[in-house]
């Protein structure tokens, strides 16, 4: 399975969300890093539930990864990532943060070129706040976030487009935290690569991205725009899903997940 990183700054607004991966700090970072596209869905008439070699959305399987900043091995967290609402046409991907820190909600759809994150709203849930929950929500889209198994070969590259809105997590009262903005991901299927996590050694699939944008934040009432570009590297193993991400602002590491054990 997959579970794109939501990410910003280090400076975390809320002490549940203690890693990089979800501080969320500057909505900036939360609308590069938890984004998708959802195109026509194409495979509406389809029969069997939404299925890819490369995520495996089964409902009823658990899969737990070891995820935090690699330099601040302090706020380490152990995540789990479940689905639910599996159908023909899309499914919702759950992520938990350390037990009930907090969890992250996204909703997926099918079609016939592949998976696309964000068919509906996306959803912030910090564990000792849930009346802080952020949304994001994204529009004008394009694209899809993971091709059909057909395309996975070294060299295949395909692009993302999206508009979003990212609001909510006021934890500083009186800050009302927003971000919109226009978001464009490429995406390049590396080749196979042995990776080495702690559930094992897996010969997978490395997709590096690169996610960047112009994006105006607003707090308290006052807008200030940006460019801002993220970039992220993910080994999907065939039959298991993600092993491993890496995703990095600026440079730095925000963000590593591998994985401890799946029961697809």
């Amino acid at each position: 399975m997959t579970v794109p990183g939501t990410a910003g700054p280090a400076t975390s607004p809320c002490p549940s969300f203690r890693h990089g991966g979800f501080a969320l700090a500057a909505v900036a970072g939360a609308l590069l890093l938890t984004l998708g596209a959802a195109p026509a869905q194409r495979a509406a008439a389809q029969a069997q539930p939404c299925s890819h070699p490369y995520l495996a959305p089964h409902e009823g399987g658990v899969w737990r990864y070891r995820a935090g900043m690699p330099g601040l091995p302090i706020l380490a967290t152990v995540d789990v990532v479940r689905y639910t609402d599996v159908t023909a046409t899309g499914f919702v991907q759950v992520r938990e943060v350390d037990g009930d820190a907090g969890r992250i909600v996204q909703r997926w759809s099918c079609g016939a070129d592949g998976l696309s994150q964000l068919a509906g709203p996306a959803e912030v849930v910090p564990g000792d706040a849930p009346g802080l929950a952020g949304n994001l929500r994204a529009s004008d889209v394009a694209g899809v976030t993971l091709p059909v198994a057909g395309r996975w070969q070294a060299g295949y590259s395909w692009k993302e487009r999206f508009g979003g809105q990212f609001s909510g997590l006021d934890v500083v009262p009186g800050t009302q935290p927003r971000s919109e903005g226009q978001i464009e991901r490429s995406h390049t299927i590396v080749g196979q690569e042995a990776v080495t996590v702690p559930a094992g050694t897996y010969n997978a699939w490395r997709v590096d991205t690169t996610s960047s944008g112009r994006v105006t934040v607003t707090l308290r009432g006052q807008p200030e725009t940006m460019d801002v570009t993220s970039t992220r590297s993910a080994w999907y193993a065939e039959g298991v899903g993600l092993v491993k991400s890496v995703d990095a602002l600026d440079d730095m590491v925000i963000d590593q997940m591998e994985l401890i054990a799946a029961t697809p």
